[in-house]
């Protein structure tokens, strides 16, 4: 009985080695068996290696192990595609590289309305990682986005090499079953067309088609035009006029705290704000954060994108990560919009409807994508060494999301955000009549309405505490 054990041992072994072409054996991890695969070949085995051509190639999934999904084409019969990466630090950091896919013809991906252009996560932030998306974008579903960008996990074999586990991911696209406003031309002239169909992205990384603001304190903001790409001068005028306009109001330069509300979308801020600060993400409203605007609509924040690298663990006394933190120290405009009494309502309204919905729906999340993601994640383990242990993974994220919505019902109703008091400085108070200089907040930026700041001011070496004290 052993040696018949030994013997099946040493066949099974035997199926996951080969020679290479230098006869030297290597590895072959084959995909887990449990979720869809997406088999990908590249024309003569070009390496996709850059991210500014797509590379043609033909791909089919095969879904056969599962009832939940059909397949997409078959090794006889692929469909036609093209591919490259994708991302910023993403593809420059990381071994285990993002992809963007665009097919030939539209296509419907586990269940998904057709279209041509996906993308595929690699899963190589930190331990939790591989819940980010599946929760924020479950949170973005229960705050009441209009529309949310469908992931699912498979797993992907390129040009004969297994890859491991990745999310297949609809990307941000205008498009009337994506991001659903008017598709603008690239170049445009006519002022009757300009004002409509807008899809932007404040970034953290320089990129093409793209322009650098700043707002009065000095921060940069780099804007990335998505839709349409290319920009008549125009559309650029146009473009940088908004955003000009929307960056005086927020910063309060004419001293109307709160008037910004009327060209931004207040909801959609409001839960955006939210997502970022429970999935305490590090790129929250400065990377990867998404903007929309139809004709005669207002900037609406959104859809949700990229969660990567989120979930941080809080630190005991840990306050608003927005506020205060931030992956680059700057998440833009959001801070100055905290200023604003009428958002603090409009925060506190959405937040209501959403934490009524409990926290549930994060453990119904979570036991799904360890079932789903728990075997791919040990053959992704073998590959690049993250992945396993999924259970444990997915508890922890589970656990951080429920501590920061727990914290955050907290500090909604606390003077820390309703009056503006940094908990643990010492407030000298003043009437209106000092004169405070160069005055700057606790991060060193200036504010240029001292007399109407809500919030802590250093002046010199004094500390100044103006807001609410009702």
């Amino acid at each position: 009985m052993r040696k018949l054990l030994l013997l099946f041992i040493l066949f099974s072994i035997t199926q996951l080695i080969k020679a290479d072409d230098d006869n030297d054996v290597v590895a072959v991890i084959p995909p887990s068996g449990t979720l869809p695969v997406l088999y990908i070949n590249t024309v003569d085995q070009t390496p996709v290696d850059q991210k500014e051509v797509y590379i043609e190639e033909t791909a089919w999934l095969d879904s056969s192990m599962t009832d939940e999904f059909e397949s997409l084409g078959s090794e006889s019969e692929p469909v036609t595609l093209g591919i490259r990466g994708r991302g910023n630090a993403t593809w420059f950091q990381s071994v285990k590289k993002p992809y963007k896919l665009r097919f030939d013809d539209k296509q419907s991906i586990f269940g998904s309305e057709k279209n041509r252009h996906y993308a595929l996560l690699h899963l190589q932030g930190p331990v939790t990682s591989f819940f980010h998306e599946p929760l924020a974008f479950r949170a973005a579903e229960l705050l009441g986005d209009e529309w949310v960008p469908m992931c699912k996990p498979c797993e992907v074999v390129l040009n004969g090499e297994y890859l491991g586990l990745y999310f297949l991911t609809e990307t941000v696209r205008v498009g009337k079953h994506r991001v659903n406003i008017t598709e603008q031309l690239d170049e445009e002239t006519d002022p009757e067309k300009i004002d409509s169909g807008w899809l932007v992205e404040i970034d953290n990384n320089p990129d093409e088609n793209q322009i650098e603001l700043f707002e009065p304190n000095g921060r940069s903001l780099l804007l990335t035009f998505k839709s349409p790409e290319i920009l008549s001068e125009q559309q650029l005028e146009y473009i940088e006029s908004e955003f000009n306009e929307i960056i005086r109001r927020v910063h309060n330069i004419d001293g109307n705290a709160g008037d910004w509300l009327d060209i931004i979308d207040g909801e959609s801020i409001a839960r955006h704000y939210i997502l970022n600060e429970i999935m305490r993400n590090m790129d929250g409203f400065c990377g990867s954060f998404f903007w929309h605007k139809d004709k005669g609509t207002k900037w609406i924040a959104g859809p949700a994108w990229d969660y990567g690298y989120a979930l941080i663990e809080r630190e005991e006394g840990a306050g608003s990560y927005l506020r205060f933190f931030g992956r680059y120290g700057r998440p833009n405009l959001i801070r100055e919009m905290l200023n604003s009494e009428d958002f603090h309502r409009i925060i506190r309204e959405v937040w209501d409807d959403f934490y009524s919905f409990g926290t549930e729906w994060i453990d119904d999340v979570k036991n799904d994508w360890i079932k789903r993601t728990a075997a791919a994640g040990e053959q992704n383990f073998l590959v690049w060494g993250i992945g396993e242990a999924m259970y444990w993974r997915g508890a922890l994220a589970a656990s951080r999301l429920k501590e920061n919505i727990e914290w955050l019902n907290e500090y909604l109703q606390s003077d820390a955000f309703n009056n503006w008091v940094f908990v643990g400085v010492d407030e000298v108070k003043t009437d209106s009549g000092d004169e405070f200089g160069n005055a700057c907040d606790l991060l060193g930026r200036p504010i240029l309405n001292p007399e109407s700041y809500k919030g802590i001011i250093i002046s010199g070496q004094r500390k100044i505490y103006r807001g609410n004290t009702q």
